[in-house]
């Protein structure tokens, strides 16, 4: 905990220097190429937020493949309806409902989680941009007690000739778990890096590598996943997601989808 809160203060006072200048002259991301949210299409999430007043009715579907049939091992199916909200320039708030099913860990399926994003920096003088969020997870769902604070800090940055079509992300993130059962961890830890492209004027494509403490004591996973988003309509956005583990606890295979309704 100490090592993501010492990483989390260090890239903040980074830029709260220029943050007081650059505040009142900030400016709104272009929509395309700056849309990588959790789960659309990659784990990994830029450092942006919805746009201000849109609403966002999304859910993602995803299968991971585990070798073993026990509750720590074994297959998951899950599915995750959220609403995100654009609130005021660059931030937005969001209530989710993570549902897991299968034969492995489905601990917290049905919690009701509520939070918020903020992108404190923008992406200029060869600065990246950086956002933080803060979120709750109330115990409303299956063996659940407590609530959950979770803090995860973003980065973005474009990297080749600046047109913005290439970018690079990273996020780090801790999860308090207050409410542990037995045979579960205190504290969870999330790690993710990636790396995406605009391929086309409506299609994002990306890798990331993510590294995941579970709930379970023990048991940590790694995945390396391939997904790509495509803007259908102005309200519709569609995502896949493809991806394979590396090590022992993680899992074989994961298949993901994920679908964004975009209200103005």
């Amino acid at each position: 905990m100490k090592k993501v809160f010492g990483i989390v203060l260090t890239g903040v006072l980074l830029a709260a220097a220029p943050v007081r200048a650059t505040f009142f002259d900030r400016y709104e991301p272009p929509d395309v190429g700056y849309d990588l949210k959790t789960g659309y299409p990659l784990q990994v999430q830029d450092a942006f937020a919805v746009p201000t007043g849109e609403i966002r009715p999304q859910s993602t579907f995803q299968f991971d493949r585990r070798v073993g049939r026990d509750n720590a091992h074994g297959d998951v199916f899950s599915m995750k309806p959220e609403v995100q909200w654009g609130v005021a320039p660059f931030a937005h708030v969001r209530v989710e409902v993570p549902i897991y099913t299968g034969s492995g860990p489905t601990s917290t399926s049905g919690d009701v989680i509520v939070g918020g994003f903020y992108n404190f920096l923008d992406e200029t003088n060869g600065r990246p941009a950086m956002g933080i969020s803060l979120d709750l997870e109330i115990p409303t769902g299956t063996h659940s007690d407590g609530i959950d604070p979770m803090i995860f800090y973003y980065v973005t940055k474009s990297i080749g000739t600046g047109n913005g079509r290439d970018r690079i992300h990273g996020n780090i993130g801790w999860i308090h778990n207050s409410g542990r059962l037995p045979g579960e961890r205190e504290d969870l830890y999330v790690l993710r890096a990636g790396y995406s492209r605009i391929l086309f004027p409506d299609t994002t494509a990306g890798v990331d590598f993510v590294r995941e403490k579970l709930r379970t004591r023990g048991i940590t996973e790694n995945i390396i996943e391939v997904g790509a988003q495509h803007t259908m309509s102005r309200l519709l956005n569609l995502s896949v997601t493809l991806g394979v583990g590396v090590a022992d606890q993680s899992p074989d295979y994961r298949i993901g989808a994920g679908v964004q309704l975009k209200w103005h």
